[in-house]
């Protein structure tokens, strides 16, 4: 497991992962240093939003009854917290100054971060005794440079209103690009790594250095690639339009760009990859068109990411998309060949997590990632407890 602190003084520690209609809870038991620990993992399907601290907490705790752990055992629980800003750097001790900081970025992430505040309440009602660890979905992306992150913008809208650009799913591609290191059995430093983070939400990483140089997502989860129901970048000028000429409310704009837009929006059928395909096969025209549109968002991203480091030697396919659907790597790799990229097609159909898809002869490794959010988590809350 990429970057594992020793646990062996520790109990289980508690992984909280929490969406919108969802929550995926993961438990890790102690370890020896030359063994990956024993874990269970499930997702309760559930209205979270709706839910009070109180019964988010009775969730948790009935879930934990059919994990086969003790709840006595958790001495630690690791938060996934989206939006961090530009304060929280590293994964942190939750008191009442990170909760502070936290409540600060909800207009950021208006669903996120009330969301993720929930949920550390529900913990601390559960296991008032344990550690609370907030791991950032934006820290990965806090040494970009100022040219990395400064929009061409007045620049006095980032002195004073902090607009820049911050970066998400960080916590997975730090995992993954560890994890292409060590399936690659190479040093992280000698890799130029584009991980490909491709699920409902779709964003790139360019990893030089061990360090994240440029990421497609922004000052929010917005910018950037199409996703499953987010538009991605698109010409700011529509919005204008669209409230001057044509009488949308900011309201009605903001909706459709967040949850009507996207391949839901283009395909006018689903946001699911797989019925998109489904649909393309069966002749039509617009879920083709969204798979097109698709393809064409991400390619010109690794392009993009790929000039950041005046070159690229890995690609990694990471998330609900990019794990499952051979259909779309195979056209993402047919797309950059240029890059002198080529995959084994039969690999790519047949290959199970973390392994390579490339052809010998390919000068870019093509690899599939199993996300690993939670494993990520896992480990920076050792990090934490170790440093105690």
């Amino acid at each position: 497991m990429p970057g594992q602190a020793s646990s062996e003084k520790f109990n289980s520690i508690l992984v909280l992962n929490g969406g919108s209609s969802s929550i995926k809870l993961s438990i890790f038991g102690a370890n020896d240093k030359n063994s990956a620990p024993s874990s269970w993992t499930d997702n309760q399907a559930c209205r979270l939003m709706q839910m009070e601290s109180g019964e988010i907490s009775e969730l948790i705790k009935s879930a934990i009854a059919k994990s086969g752990f003790n709840i006595h055992d958790i001495k630690c629980v690791g938060h996934r917290v989206v939006h961090g800003g530009d304060k929280m750097r590293a994964a942190a001790v939750i008191d009442e100054s990170v909760e502070a900081k936290i409540k600060e970025l909800i207009q950021l992430a208006p669903v996120h971060n009330p969301l993720a505040l929930k949920i550390i309440r529900a913990a601390k009602l559960l296991l008032p005794d344990a550690l609370q660890v907030a791991v950032f979905d934006t820290a990965f992306h806090s040494d970009l440079k100022e040219s990395a992150y400064i929009y061409a913008l007045p620049y006095e809208w980032y002195e004073d209103f902090g607009i820049r650009r911050f970066g998400f799913h960080g916590i997975n591609h730090k995992y993954c690009s560890e994890m292409a290191a060590k399936i690659l059995s190479s040093e992280l430093e000698k890799l130029k790594i584009v991980s490909c983070h491709l699920g409902n939400g779709c964003s790139l990483a360019a990893v030089m250095d061990a360090k994240c140089v440029g990421t497609s997502m922004g000052f929010t989860p917005l910018e950037g690639l199409m996703m499953g129901a987010r538009s991605g970048s698109i010409d700011p000028g529509i919005i204008f339009y669209l409230l001057k000429e044509k009488g949308l409310s900011p309201e009605q704009v903001e909706n459709a760009l967040n949850n009507e837009s996207g391949l839901l929006g283009v395909s006018g059928k689903s946001l699911d990859m797989r019925e998109i395909i489904a649909a393309k096969e069966s002749g039509n025209k617009r879920a083709k068109l969204a798979f097109d549109l698709f393809v064409r968002s991400i390619c010109a991203g690794v392009a993009q990411m790929a000039s950041y480091m005046n070159g690229i030697n890995v690609l990694i396919f990471t998330a609900g998309i990019g794990e499952h659907s051979a259909d779309l790597r195979a056209a993402v790799s047919k797309n950059l060949e240029f890059l002198g990229l080529t995959i084994d097609e039969e690999l790519n159909k047949t290959c199970r997590s973390d392994s390579i898809l490339s052809n010998p002869e390919s000068k870019v490794k093509v690899l599939r990632i199993a996300a690993g959010e939670d494993l990520q988590i896992y480990n920076e809350c050792l990090a934490i407890m170790a440093s105690d």
